[in-house]
């Protein structure tokens, strides 16, 4: 071999270890940015998940107000469902329900995104009852709330110790990407565990 050869030899090795150092490190750039998007969506599970908890007392409180409708005397009931309606409207002054509704389905599309498991399936029991709640609010019926919480939606202290279980599951989550579950999974759990732990069930 020539020098001119032996050096053309060199040239080119040192050529294909430069590109595969290119490329290693733009894998484990591409690695770094998809741990760093799931992050953020965890992140922003975790704050959906603190609004809605912070809202839930008071819609709670609209609902126990539409339960008292429902339970009222007969020739009382038209009266009291326009008196819960122009309740509604005095809270819409200054909470937009609307806002809250989209933010519970955020938070079931990022959970069904990007949690695995069991947080996975307790953060979307945990927007089915926001879901629920909004619905019978808005719909001032009870059809709803019957076929899905007939226990009655769980009082704001007993949401308060499912959250506070919750969040710090969400803190140390660092898995990338969530896998798809079967639905009878998710309904297994929001009818027992779920309901259980806000005492709707014993």
């Amino acid at each position: 071999m020539t020098p001119k050869d032996y050096l053309d030899f060199i040239t080119a090795f040192a050529a294909i270890g430069a590109l595969f150092i290119s490329i290693s490190a733009i894998l484990r750039s591409s690695k770094d940015n998809k741990k760093q998007i799931i992050v953020g969506k965890i992140e922003e599970i975790y704050e959906l998940t603190m609004f809605l908890f912070v809202e839930y007392s008071k819609l709670n409180h609209l609902a126990t107000k539409l339960d008292e409708v429902y339970t009222s005397n007969f020739n009382e009931f038209e009266d009291n469902l326009d008196d819960f309606r122009i309740l509604i409207q005095e809270v819409s002054k200054t909470t937009n329900l609307n806002e809250i509704y989209d933010k519970t389905l955020r938070l079931n599309v990022l959970a069904n995104s990007y949690l695995n498991n069991e947080i996975k399936i307790e953060i979307i029991a945990y927007a089915r009852l926001f879901q629920c709640i909004l619905a019978t609010i808005h719909l001032a019926t009870l059809e709803r709330k019957n076929k899905e919480f007939k226990e009655g939606f769980p009082i704001t202290e007993n949401l308060r110790a499912f959250v506070e279980e919750l969040t710090p599951k969400l803190v140390k989550l660092i898995n990338l990407g969530g896998e798809k579950l079967p639905f009878t999974i998710y309904q297994k759990y929001f009818e027992n565990e779920f309901k259980s732990k806000l005492g709707l069930k014993d």
